[in-house]
């Protein structure tokens, strides 16, 4: 099948843009009107703060020098989103590598960034097993189905179920699948709460290797998360513990989509400063 003619096409360019912008901590008021938003908008796409851009800008609004032009700088300034739904897709706008077979083996592609260029991205059909293994969970210990949005981090859990739980296969030669959450006996749990934390701890075996498909030597130290799982505590804390080297955040933007596409035209069509109010970020840390 070709990839370019894949329903998964969406136009991610534009949700791309918005995300990698905003979450980078974009002050309305840090910036002179002079300020060029195509350039305040590479260097937060890259990763720098607000505090950092100030100190490269003069106040007049131009460059004095840019630290960030080499490869490597850029490297080390590069960032990750996990766009979560129905699918959980890792995409690196950091990974101008070539696809490889094993990885469109492994249900990597690249989309389009609005300026026509690669966006690596791996996918992981969390969401939809998770919402199957959610249903099952509710049948067995007689609760709604909505009980799982309920369920906080229990990290003594967590532990209990590491000292005796089956994990899947891991390393460069194991394959993303479905977790193995389907294959467990229910029996074995005490509580639906204890499964829950199963079922998550198995899917991030999954996400963990989906997304280190496309990090590959880029050196990203911030992982974002956007869509439903941004929203769960489990997985949330799972991901910050299984990536302890990166600083990991949840991010809420309305109209992501849309407002990227207006970011990306933003010279073009407004005269005003990017705010600042537009992102809600939560940041997770390895507990």
């Amino acid at each position: 099948m070709d990839w370019h003619l894949s329903p998964f096409m969406v136009p991610l360019g534009a949700f791309v843009v918005g995300i990698v912008a905003i979450v980078a901590g974009i002050s309305g008021g840090a910036y002179k009107q002079r300020l060029k938003t195509e350039q305040r908008l590479a260097m937060l796409a890259r990763g720098m703060s607000a505090g950092e851009i100030e100190k490269v800008l003069n106040a007049d609004g131009r460059a004095a020098k840019d630290p960030i032009a080499s490869l490597a700088n850029t490297r080390r300034t590069g960032i990750v989103l996990i766009s979560t739904g129905t699918w959980c897709i890792t995409l690196n706008p950091f990974n101008a590598t070539a696809l490889t077979a094993a990885e469109l083996q492994q249900d990597c592609l690249c989309y389009l960034s609005y300026r026509g260029r690669p966006v690596k991205a791996s996918r992981l059909f969390a969401g939809y097993d998770h919402e199957q293994q959610v249903r099952r969970l509710a049948d067995y210990f007689q609760r709604p189905p909505g009980a799982a949005a309920a369920v906080g981090f229990d990290p003594e859990c967590v532990v209990g179920l590491r000292a005796r739980r089956e994990f899947a296969p891991t390393g460069a030669a194991a394959s993303v699948t479905a977790s193995l959450f389907g294959q467990r006996d229910l029996a074995v749990f005490e509580s639906f709460e204890q499964a829950y934390h199963c079922l998550l701890m198995d899917i991030m075996d999954q996400q963990v290797k989906s997304t280190r498909l496309v990090l590959h030597d880029t050196e990203v130290r911030r992982i974002f998360v956007d869509g439903g799982f941004g929203k769960n505590q489990v997985y949330m804390h799972l991901l910050a513990q299984a990536f302890p080297g990166m600083e990991v955040f949840a991010a809420s933007i309305p109209q992501a989509t849309a407002l990227g596409a207006a970011l990306a035209i933003h010279a073009h069509w407004n005269e005003g400063m990017v705010p600042g109010e537009v992102v809600e970020l939560k940041r997770y840390s390895p507990a």
